[in-house]
């Protein structure tokens, strides 16, 4: 496979049964961009979080969206993309709100899992009720890193076969910034 591509084959296996047969489906995926297993989180940063960070600073809204199978290294890259954002965002005015969704639940990862809500207003935007927001009023990127490791610390995890820490909710961490426009915007990672 080249470094960079814009196409992803999925081989989705399934075992039939009675354990003998291998059933195995091929899914191509037309994306913006894939990165090889030997791109850096910094190659992926400055391709794929790089113009994110730019967007949000422009006052527009953004999502990172961290997707794959147990075991293939989410974790480790959103925990790279965080120290790029923090980098990014040092010295700005930063409001932070860090939850998970698991099964019908929502947890705040910033005050030991308290169950939080999540709530539609009449214009179908979902609001989280009850989730403390940490607030920084000239981000330091090792405070913020310290308290998102506090966060992940607290996400529900379960030994498996691949991974002994294998995160076992969805986790949404926003960080609300006001631009210089006044309009503040929000960079979510999923």
């Amino acid at each position: 496979m080249q470094p960079y591509s814009n196409l992803v084959c999925v081989h989705d296996g399934k075992l039939a049964r009675n354990g003998r047969l291998l059933n195995m489906k091929h899914k191509v995926f037309v994306v913006s961009e894939a990165f090889s297993e030997e791109a850096s989180n910094e190659e992926v940063c400055r391709a794929a979080v790089e113009p994110l960070v730019t967007q949000v600073h422009r006052g527009l809204p953004a999502t990172i969206l961290f997707y794959g199978q147990t075991g293939t290294g989410k974790t480790h890259t959103l925990l790279g993309a965080l120290q790029y954002i923090a980098s990014s965002f040092a010295g700005l005015t930063v409001d932070l709100t860090f939850y998970e969704i698991r099964g019908k639940r929502c947890f705040d990862l910033l005050s030991d899992r308290a169950v939080v809500h999540l709530r539609s207003d009449s214009h179908e935007h979902v609001h989280v009720r009850g989730c403390r927001v940490e607030h920084f009023s000239a981000l330091q990127p090792e405070h913020f890193m310290a308290v998102l490791a506090g966060a992940l610390a607290n996400r529900s995890s379960k030994v498996t076969e691949r991974n002994p820490v294998s995160s076992r909710s969805h986790a949404i961490c926003t960080l609300a910034v006001p631009p210089p426009s006044g309009r503040t915007a929000s960079l979510r990672l999923v």
